[in-house]
């Protein structure tokens, strides 16, 4: 008896490439080895197309034949991925890859779903607390830091610590596994338009940030930005908008740290007092 060309693989794209090329299979047993494991979560949509060239190439005569075969398959394929989204976790928490080298979890720390606000967390306590009271700050007043300190008018004890270790970092913390808060280099390379594009949800009242990276495009996240956020720091005019903390001291004024605000008409990096209460996003290598 024939052994069977479709029986179960192992969900893996090197035990998918193992089985489509080490098989006398038709092309049309190779896709649908591919297409089962593209369903069940084993590959990504990128990689079924990789394996898609790789079963195409050995039709050799027949990719010369018509050349517009693999082109067509490509954007087919693409197409079906994102109708098949694959949810790639790291210690229990989801992410999703935007193609600037990290993993963005898909919700901040303390939230359960994308579009949940999340536990607020001073800068440097991985404590959940809202109160943004300079008072109980863990580090010290605004004139008398004990840690992150890098001038003499902050503290007494300059350590020259410019970005949160594990220990303080919300993400690393509550996350777990290689989680921790992104630094502000990274979250302005994820506000650059040109690589992603910044779509305000009226409905959701939040932002879509949606990749445009070749091979990530399409990929997305979502930041809530619930009415509630001031204007600028001495407004009393409230929008719709989110603070979150980047990882980053402030060295030209250690009590400070970077921050980015996402509100409906703009979107920057700004800095603020380390004591106030900011959500927080995780992010992975």
């Amino acid at each position: 008896m024939c052994p069977n060309p479709l029986k179960s693989i192992k969900d893996s794209y090197s035990s998918v490439l193992k089985g489509i090329t080490s098989r006398n299979m038709s092309l049309e047993d190779k896709f649908d080895v591919i297409e089962k494991a593209l369903k069940s979560g084993g590959i990504t949509s990128m990689q079924a197309v990789d394996l898609m060239e790789v079963a195409l190439e050995s039709l050799k005569n027949g990719v010369r034949r018509y050349p517009n075969i693999l082109k067509l398959l490509k954007a087919l394929l693409r197409y079906v991925g994102t109708k098949i989204p694959v949810k790639k976790k790291i210690n229990g928490h989801e992410y999703v890859e935007m193609g600037d080298g990290l993993k963005w979890a898909t919700c901040n720390v303390g939230a359960s779903k994308p579009e949940e606000k999340g536990d607020y967390f001073p800068w440097g306590d991985a404590k959940p607390n809202d109160s943004s009271d300079p008072g109980n700050y863990k580090w010290g007043s605004p004139n008398d830091m004990t840690k992150y300190v890098t001038d003499c008018y902050t503290g007494r004890v300059i350590d020259n610590k410019t970005v949160l270790e594990p220990a303080d970092d919300a993400a690393s913390v509550n996350m777990g596994g290689t989680w921790r808060m992104p630094t502000i280099e990274e979250w302005k390379i994820l506000l650059d338009t040109k690589k992603f594009n910044w779509a305000w949800d009226s409905t959701s009242e939040g932002y879509w940030v949606i990749s445009k990276v070749e091979g990530y495009e399409g990929n997305k996240i979502f930041f809530p930005c619930p009415f509630g956020c001031r204007e600028s720091d001495d407004s009393d005019v409230f929008v719709s908008g989110v603070s979150l903390w980047s990882s980053s001291l402030n060295v030209e004024g250690s009590h400070q740290a970077h921050y980015v605000r996402l509100m409906e008409t703009k979107r920057l990096g700004t800095i603020g007092p380390r004591s106030n209460a900011f959500p927080v996003r995780g992010v992975s290598y």
